[in-house]
């Protein structure tokens, strides 16, 4: 089974979105941008959008 998790910040300065997904999965979780593109494509459970700060958002894009 994987879920998707729908994260949103406020806009940036320029009115930007700054939203991300979470696709998490048994053998762990991968963090997507959502850009201009939307939503990934899959077959997920999806979970419920959690707002989020922005300074949490940048901290979820930074690589590990």
């Amino acid at each position: 089974m994987q879920y998707l998790q729908h994260l949103k910040a406020n806009n940036d300065i320029n009115g930007n979105p700054q939203r991300l997904y979470i696709i998490i999965r048994s053998n762990g979780y991968e963090v997507k941008d959502e850009g201009y593109r939307g939503e990934p494509q899959g077959d997920f459970a999806h979970l419920p959008t959690i707002k989020i700060t922005v300074k949490e958002y940048k901290r979820l894009l930074r690589p590990f």
